[in-house]
């Protein structure tokens, strides 16, 4: 591998296969054998940790490999004090699990590899959909309280497991700049598990993903993780800003349209424009979150070849 140039990364879902612990192997090892990225992001369905809560969805086509959720899982406030800790040997976390072990025996320790873990309060608002959400933190502060408790167990037992086959954890909050939880104050509520998560192992890598806007971009630049990554497009704050204001290393910098790319020669043309006037020791250079899962294998070569 070229140690002169900039790293790189970049990760997609596997909707065919995402529910075949063999078949979802094989894909993330095939990836990255074909492309030979500086990180390996392990990327299931957002639903893998909340399936054995009976969360449903399916993949209807979304460009991304996205999938929709098909129900709300908690519509009673009372329902978040029912919820219990998952068992992370058993069931679709167990499955996880399983896979995991796979990816790194396959890969071998070459390249760091990091599991996509969901926050809690993200996991919440996929159990019961933001509008609800803010409903219950305004009117069952309390039952909603004993909810996410019961969550951050789960991601903790989770974290612990998969500790011995990941160098470290992708750490995903999509919720801090939802219109509808806007009074929800994410640093009150979420900081400290957040942190005792981030903190469960001595990871040697961690990457914090903000997910779509934030409220307060700084606040998260304080967060115990190695590297930050965001969609340039969606928070406003370009890599540039956002390294003088994170002391580690920033990622993203792509802007990854669903549509793809006219010509290799506009990849070209992102992938040198991402480099300019930023310490490129401290990037990781990437899309913004996921590319399409259809993108031509020719895109993708031409973003990991081109010299910058």
């Amino acid at each position: 591998m070229r140690k002169s140039r900039t790293k790189r990364a970049l990760w997609r879902h596997y909707p065919d296969e995402e529910f075949n612990t063999d078949r979802f192997v094989g894909a993330t090892v095939r990836f990255q054998e074909k492309y030979d990225f500086d990180l390996i992001k392990v990327t299931p369905r957002s639903s893998f940790c909340l399936r054995d809560y009976g969360s449903r969805d399916e993949f209807d086509g979304n460009a991304l490999g996205v999938p929709t959720y098909l129900d709300c899982i908690v519509t009673d406030p009372q329902a978040w004090t029912n919820l219990a800790p998952l068992d992370p040997y058993q069931g679709c976390l167990g499955q996880q699990l399983e896979c995991l072990k796979s990816i790194r025996g396959g890969l071998g320790k070459k390249t760091p590899i990091v599991q996509t873990i969901f926050s809690p309060i993200t996991q919440a608002k996929f159990l019961c959909q933001p509008p609800l959400l803010k409903a219950q933190w305004k009117n069952h502060r309390s039952e909603l309280l004993r909810g996410l408790s019961t969550l951050h167990e789960s991601t903790m037992r989770f974290a612990e497991a998969i500790a011995p086959f990941v160098d470290g954890i992708y750490y995903v909050i999509t919720e801090a700049g939802e219109p509808e939880l806007r009074d929800l104050v994410y640093s009150d509520l979420m900081r400290a598990r957040d942190a005792e998560i981030l903190n469960s192992n001595s990871w040697s890598e961690s990457i914090l993903h903000l997910h779509t806007a934030v409220l307060d971009f700084d606040h998260f630049c304080e967060y115990p993780v190695k590297t930050l990554h965001w969609d340039e497009t969606k928070l406003g704050i370009s890599m540039r800003d956002g390294q003088r204001r994170f002391p580690g290393i920033v990622s993203g910098g792509i802007s990854w349209s669903i549509d793809g790319w006219n010509s290799p020669g506009e990849i070209e043309k992102a992938t040198r424009a991402a480099c300019k006037e930023i310490d490129t020791n401290r990037f990781l250079m990437s899309s913004g979150c996921v590319i399409p899962y259809r993108t031509p294998e020719e895109q993708i070569l031409t973003f990991r070849n081109t010299d910058c």
